[in-house]
């Protein structure tokens, strides 16, 4: 079996389920992302509004945002590891 076929079309706007498993999470840790400005807010859609919807782009946008954060050093880890040599 291709482990290719299995990886799903992610649409442009995503569903609450849809943007948690796109970033590899589950539902209520996406929400406490999504809260702790991890991840964008959502988009409010539909005729009542009552819909939450999440730009994929976005996501990618904030994906890529924390990955740069996350490759400079930081100066106390580093510190830290000195100290432990």
């Amino acid at each position: 079996m291709n482990a290719r076929a299995d990886i799903p079309h992610w649409p442009r706007g995503l569903s609450e389920q849809e943007a948690a498993a796109y970033v590899g999470v589950g539902v209520t840790t996406f929400r406490e992302e999504v809260g702790a400005g991890l991840w964008p807010a959502p988009e409010r859609r539909g005729r009542k509004g009552g819909r939450k919807v999440w730009d994929r782009e976005e996501i990618d946008l904030a994906w890529n945002r924390r990955k740069k954060l996350n490759d400079k050093p930081d100066p106390l880890l580093e510190r830290a590891r000195a100290w432990a040599r």
